[in-house]
């Protein structure tokens, strides 16, 4: 039995889901070059399975399980922190940027648009901390850029990332065209029911927050 998301989206065509997007205002947050190529992945996404079509718009997409010392030529947040960087076209340019141990801890630091910026987690962890993302939206926001990155839902181990303003964000799940955050989780353990509730309330706190 389809929840009401999935069966909402499988009723949608490729030019209604592309269409949804324009609406939503994703496309103004894109380079004009990168439009064509996002259209042909969405439509190629809903040859066999629509559900997932959303996945397109991330921008950038890595292990969550992927931080293997500090070598930034290799899996660090050096090596994450310029990935994410380069998907930004030059809206973030970090410089002057260190990763080092420091007292059982990995140390990051960064300065952008002249101020410095910096985050720490602990060494003995394979996985990526997401609070690096908080650091980095704040150095965008003080530079007075409304764009941030957004992890998109969680399928898997994967993070997926987009850059859009937190406003088109929005407009893009009360339409439908991204599932909320903790959509899968319900998925995986809930009921139709439960996931439909969960839907239910998801979507009214975005009309209230309209």
């Amino acid at each position: 039995m389809q929840d009401k998301y999935e069966a909402h989206v499988t009723r949608m065509t490729a030019d209604q889901y592309w269409e949804r997007i324009k609406e939503s205002g994703w496309l103004s947050e894109l380079p004009e070059a990168d439009h064509d190529e996002l259209e042909n992945d969405v439509r190629e996404t809903f040859l066999y399975n629509p559900v997932y079509a959303w996945e397109t718009l991330a921008v950038v997409s890595f292990d969550s399980e992927s931080i293997h010392g500090i070598d930034p030529e290799a899996d660090s947040y050096h090596a994450h922190l310029v990935l994410l960087a380069e998907a930004t076209h030059g809206v973030f340019h970090p410089t002057n940027i260190q990763n080092e141990y420091v007292d059982h801890h990995i140390k990051v630091s960064f300065e952008h648009k002249g101020d410095h910026y910096e985050f720490e987690t602990p060494a003995e962890t394979t996985y990526f901390n997401p609070d690096l993302i908080s650091v980095i939206n704040d150095a965008l926001k003080q530079s007075g850029s409304s764009k941030q990155f957004i992890s998109l839902p969680a399928t898997d181990q994967m993070y997926h990332f987009v850059f859009v303003s937190e406003q088109t964000y929005r407009h893009a799940e009360q339409l439908m065209i991204i599932p909320p955050p903790e959509y899968f989780v319900y998925l995986r353990h809930g009921s139709s029911a439960n996931v439909d509730a969960y839907l239910d309330e998801y979507y009214d706190s975005l009309s209230q927050q309209a």
